[in-house]
């Protein structure tokens, strides 16, 4: 891989962070919406089916962000 390519993934991968931080802040700073709510139990089967990580790609949250509900809803992962 060249340079340039690979500094073109480093953004990439900075911005889709980013959006991600966005998203669950409650959208772009125009949107005044809340994030939508996740049911504890759906995590939880797509975690025992899928895993943490296709899991929290489904719910659309961060690895990060899904084991701190599920620890905070008593189910730690």
């Amino acid at each position: 891989m060249s340079e340039n390519s690979l500094l073109s993934l480093d953004k990439g991968a900075t911005a889709k962070h980013s959006n991600t931080i966005l998203r669950l802040r409650g959208g772009s700073s125009t949107t005044t919406q809340p994030p939508r709510p996740i049911n504890i139990d759906y995590a939880m089967l797509l975690v025992n089916t899928l895993g943490l990580a296709a899991a929290a790609a489904q719910l659309g949250v961060s690895i990060y962000t899904l084991r701190a509900m599920l620890r905070q809803a008593g189910r730690p992962v």
